[in-house]
């Protein structure tokens, strides 16, 4: 694709992220072939993992591959430096997605998850934006978020009133804090890519067959990034002194080299405005 038409198409929709345009690939890799299925076709499952013998724990993190076919996709995880109201920290702004930028989804409307170091005094807001593989946006403005009041983990979910992801797509998304609201090329930001995927039946039995507060194990099990994390972060919450899941988040973490957040906090947090 040529870059003056992404650096057009990210120009109206989100200026602040023009500089990022300019290191994307000339040709962004389209149609991964990673579970490809159709929605409504009949074509061979993809192979999930069996998991018959499933144990209590994510155990070594080198067990599960949340790198799909290994193949990378521009965008960075973590926000580089920053001026004004958000000054250089330690871990910065970070994306929880896998060192490649691409992660797996089932869910038509997922939650996208961020480490944000900076609290309320700083700044309140934050703004989402989703673009299809063809760097066209999907949303008719980006969603403004408002921040948690302390500084820590945060979900975002994509709001059932808009489109929802579709089967077999890769979506680029950007994720921004607005520290400097006359000056946004000064904000921290983030991007990476997701892909909707169909779960075969044989992934939704196991979903079936064993406790909600597992699910995170399966997805792991099975590669499903997105899903898996948003998991295991709704059954901590419910279950905050469980020794076992502090080790598999841990673990989780570990799996695509993110540890340093394990002891930051997961906040309530956040409303699209």
């Amino acid at each position: 694709m040529p870059p003056t038409y992404l650096y057009l198409t990210t120009l109206l929709i989100f200026p602040s992220l023009t500089g990022q345009i300019n290191d994307l690939n000339e040709n962004i890799p389209q149609n991964s072939s990673v579970l490809m299925l159709a929605e409504n076709d009949n074509p061979e499952e993809p192979e999930f993992e069996d998991t018959d013998n499933l144990k209590d724990t994510i155990g070594a993190a080198s067990r599960y591959n949340f790198e799909g076919d290994g193949r990378p996709q521009p965008g960075n995880r973590k926000g580089g430096a920053s001026r004004g109201n958000c000054p250089p920290t330690q871990p910065s702004l970070t994306a929880l997605i896998p060192a490649i930028n691409l992660g797996l989804t089932t869910q038509k409307y997922p939650t996208f998850w961020f480490y944000i170091p900076y609290s309320y005094e700083d700044l309140s807001q934050a703004e989402f934006m989703l673009l299809d593989e063809n760097q066209r946006p999907t949303l008719e403005k980006p969603i403004s978020i408002e921040l948690s009041e302390t500084p820590g983990i945060i979900g975002v979910t994509l709001p059932s009133t808009v489109k929802p992801l579709e089967l077999e797509q890769e979506y680029h998304w950007f994720f921004e804090l607005v520290c400097d609201s006359e000056n946004p090329s000064n904000n921290p930001r983030v991007d990476g890519w997701i892909k909707r995927v169909q779960p075969s039946q044989d992934l939704l039995t196991q979903l079936d067959n064993n406790q909600a507060e597992q699910s995170y194990l399966i997805y792991a099990k099975n590669g499903i990034w997105y899903d898996a994390l948003t998991s295991i972060i709704l059954t901590i919450q419910e279950n905050p002194s469980n020794s076992t899941l502090k080790n598999d988040w841990f673990n989780l973490l570990e799996s695509v080299e993110l540890q340093e957040l394990i002891d930051s906090s997961i906040t309530d947090c956040c409303s699209p405005r």
